[in-house]
Order: structure tokens, then C-alpha cells, then sequence
């Protein structure tokens, strides 16, 4: 994972080149944007203690989660399991 300004100059988080995720933190909408043809792929949020919150589906180029019913705090958030990529989402 590494990380990549954007034009506003805030940097989203991207992972193998696959996925672009922002913004983050968010206060409502997390957006993951497809960078390729990753689409069709799937994606579930943790909570720290790694219970399951949200699971969908990636099938177009930008798929929005709603997090706006989480209370504040940090969330964990992975993509195609088997990749082993997870990454830190921060709920303002």
C-alpha cells in the first residue's frame, strides 16, 4: 500500500495498484475506485475487534459505503481477501 495525492492535495490510499480509497477519514461516504479491471471483485469493514459490519461487492469502477450510521473511530476494511490487503479507514 502506498499512498497518492490527489488534487485537492489530501492523499487516498492505494493498494497494488488496484484500488484508490477515499476519502479517508471520511465523515459519511468512503468511495473505492477501481484502477483496473478489479471490478467484480468483493470487500468487508471490521471494526477493531474484528467483527464483520459491512460486506458487498465490487462490480463498477466506483462503489460508495455508507458509513454514516458507525459512530466515530477507526475501521478496518479489506479487498479480495486472498490478497491479505487491509487497510485502516478512519470515521470522523
Amino acid at each position: 500500500m502506498y499512498c497518492q495525492p490527489n488534487s485537492t492535495g489530501i492523499e487516498e490510499d492505494v493498494f497494488l495498484n488496484k484500488f484508490a480509497i477515499f476519502p479517508n477519514p471520511t465523515n459519511g461516504k468512503l468511495n473505492i475506485h477501481t484502477l483496473d479491471d478489479a471490478t467484480k471483485s468483493s470487500y468487508i469493514l471490521l471494526d477493531p475487534l474484528g467483527k464483520v459490519l459491512i460486506k458487498g461487492n465490487i462490480n463498477e469502477e466506483l462503489t460508495t459505503i455508507d458509513l454514516s450510521l458507525l459512530p466515530k473511530g477507526i475501521y478496518f476494511l479489506t479487498i479480495d481477501e486472498k490478497e491479505n490487503q487491509i487497510i485502516k479507514v478512519f470515521k470522523e
